[in-house]
């Protein structure tokens, strides 16, 4: 299992199913250390129709420049929204069996481990996105209730700077490696990754 050597708190897991009363305080102007360089996040006012946003590797760059470029607003929903709206889960990812079997008509619970998100490993072996997303403890489990958000987040189209295969390679990378790199030469660990989705949750 791939050691944790961040600085950054690992977030605690959500409980209510409003994703906009625990995010004020990661949108206030820091300077941050995701990626080894010093990062400027933006004051946001949390407008309706999102946050701004931006690219991973728009995240870790110390060039003002660059640091203007791949800017979106993103409307990305917390793992706490997802877990209580199970419902409107978009496809194709499933968190309530839509018939008694499955096959033609039917649809089972999307596996966390599966074809249909792409995640490797066995960190969450047998168990479902919203299985997963029940999880609490460490940073993996942080990390998983997170990559479950981002893909649901992603497949409705509410992170532009974040898609499906972005997510994928952010789980697959840090699951065999131990880390992802955002940009050559920045390792993020479990909670760098997580601290980086949540800038695209509003």
């Amino acid at each position: 299992m791939p050691n944790s050597n961040s600085q950054l708190p690992v977030p605690s897991a959500e409980t209510g199913a409003d994703p906009g009363k625990e995010t004020l305080a990661r949108r206030r102007v820091l300077k941050s250390a995701i990626g080894g360089a010093p990062v400027l996040m933006t004051l946001v006012s949390r407008p309706v129709l999102g946050v701004t946003c931006r690219a991973a590797s728009g995240m870790v760059s110390g060039n003002a420049s660059l640091a203007r470029q791949d800017v979106a607003i993103c409307s990305g929903r917390s793992p706490s929204y997802w877990k209580a709206n199970r419902e409107q889960w978009p496809s194709p990812y499933c968190a309530v069996k839509k018939v008694e079997t499955s096959g033609v008509g039917g649809q089972d619970q999307t596996l966390f481990h599966s074809t249909t998100t792409g995640c490797q490993g066995y960190m969450f072996r047998g168990k479902t996105m919203l299985d997963v997303l029940d999880e609490s403890g460490g940073s993996y489990e942080a990390l998983g209730r997170h990559i479950v958000a981002a893909l649901l987040n992603a497949a409705a189209g509410l992170t532009p700077v974040l898609n499906q295969n972005g997510v994928r390679d952010m789980w697959n990378s840090y699951i065999t490696r131990g880390y992802y790199e955002p940009t050559a030469g920045i390792r993020w660990d479990a909670e760098k990754i997580v601290t980086y989705i949540e800038t695209t949750i509003q």
